[in-house]
């Protein structure tokens, strides 16, 4: 009976110890993609620490008044980059003068009479918070403002001087995020969007090649299991980056439909290989030897290539599209293409299935090569409608970043 207790405790505790460990393992696999410079999230917090840093430094330095006001304002105005964070400054700013106008105006009003201004906290306090979102950015400021000077003023009565000691910590505070977006990432996430999107689409196209490779024998399990935790890791860094850009304020240089497109290029692969992988864990192994296993795999190398090569325009916009892969593409095109190379892989494959006819695996591998090929020319499609995407992004990507979308769109 002792013995019985012992064995079921010791498999409780190994069982715990495992859940433990398997909260653990999925935290880290959460979290270490994002300890990487290359993280939108990693250079938001990094720039969100440095310049509340500075902020404190600068309070502190400054000697001013409710110094914490200096803090609050750099955390209001930062944004994920320098453009729509000289934007805010300008609202903020704006906003606070005109606050401070009419925080004086009422103050040399109610300032004699405490129950009116004790009855109109209530009326400040609804307007400060609907107006960010119902109006604009600078009249939630201006109410901010005009609120905390009729706070104070209700508190300790200094008049207008509240007021002018806001527009001091506006301004510090604004000034500091401005600087901190300049020095740190001043094109935010769509540079960490581009560089993200071209990850994903490599660690996808590598684990293409390997699923695809799998079938006329040229990549393991293993390899094809490697590549797959490569892809799954990238895709989380993608989706994360271009959630950013999308909670970006301001016009976008690149239309969204663009990204979004471009973001979901690397899940069509990653479908297909999986498609692939599939096939094979079913017992479905294409054709190993001969022209089938040749052509096929040139077909799958051609496929890789042009995925490489948007890779290459994303992370170096400078380089000009591969007229040979594009015109590859143009063949392979399920859809719209003249299909040359496919139909030349078919015939292979329908010589070596009529060489074989006695034997009966051909017909698996014949079908499992047929389906590759279908796969093959959907991704040559979609790598043609990508095509008009990645030349925007390119041509978007070398423009400095103090020239925003609206310049950049008024000078088409």
């Amino acid at each position: 009976m002792l013995e019985r207790w012992f064995d079921v405790g010791h498999r409780k505790d190994f069982r715990v110890c495992g859940e433990a460990e398997g909260v653990i393992d999925h935290a880290i696999d959460v979290l270490t993609p994002h300890v990487s410079p290359g993280s939108v999230w990693f250079r938001n917090c990094v720039r969100a620490g440095f310049a509340l840093a500075l902020a404190v430094l600068v309070a502190k330095v400054s000697d001013i008044g409710h110094a914490f006001w200096v803090v609050l304002a750099t955390l209001s105005v930062l944004r994920s980059n320098a453009v729509t964070t000289g934007e805010t400054v300008w609202s903020a700013l704006l906003g606070t003068l005109a606050g401070f106008a009419l925080a004086t105006a009422v103050i040399s009003l109610l300032g004699p009479h405490p129950v009116a201004l004790w009855l109109s906290i209530p009326i400040l306090v609804f307007f400060a918070g609907y107006a960010p979102q119902a109006i604009s950015f600078g009249a939630g400021q201006a109410m901010f403002a005009l609120l905390v000077v009729c706070l104070f003023n209700l508190m300790v009565p200094e008049g207008w001087e509240t007021g002018v000691v806001r527009v001091e910590a506006v301004t510090l505070g604004a000034v500091v995020a401005l600087v901190t977006s300049i020095l740190m990432w001043p094109k935010g996430a769509s540079a960490a969007l581009r560089e993200e999107v071209a990850l994903h689409a490599r660690a996808a196209e590598r684990l293409l090649s390997a699923a695809f490779g799998g079938l006329i024998g040229r990549a393991d399990a293993a390899q094809i299991d490697v590549a797959r935790a490569e892809t799954m890791a990238a895709r989380h860094r993608s989706d994360e980056a271009f959630a950013a850009y999308i909670g970006e304020r301001g016009t976008k240089r690149v239309p969204l439909e663009d990204w979004a497109l471009l973001t979901r290029v690397p899940i069509a692969m990653r479908v297909a290989a999986d498609a692939g992988i599939a096939m094979q864990r079913s017992g479905y192994g294409g054709i190993r030897t001969g022209d089938p296993a040749r052509l096929f795999g040139e077909m799958t190398d051609e496929v890789c290539g042009a995925y490489r090569e948007l890779a290459d325009r994303l992370e170096h916009p400078e380089r000009e599209p591969n007229p040979v892969l594009r015109a590859a593409m143009t063949d392979l095109d399920m859809i719209a293409g003249p299909g040359v190379h496919r139909a030349t892989v078919l015939a292979a494959m329908a010589s070596y299935a009529e060489a074989h006819r006695a034997d009966d695996g051909t017909v698996v591998e014949v079908m499992a090569m047929a389906w590759g090929i279908g796969w093959l020319g959907y991704l040559a499609h979609i790598r043609m409608i990508a095509q008009p995407a990645v030349d925007e992004v390119a041509s978007h990507a070398g423009l400095p970043w103090w020239r925003g979308a609206s310049a950049v769109n008024a000078g088409r």
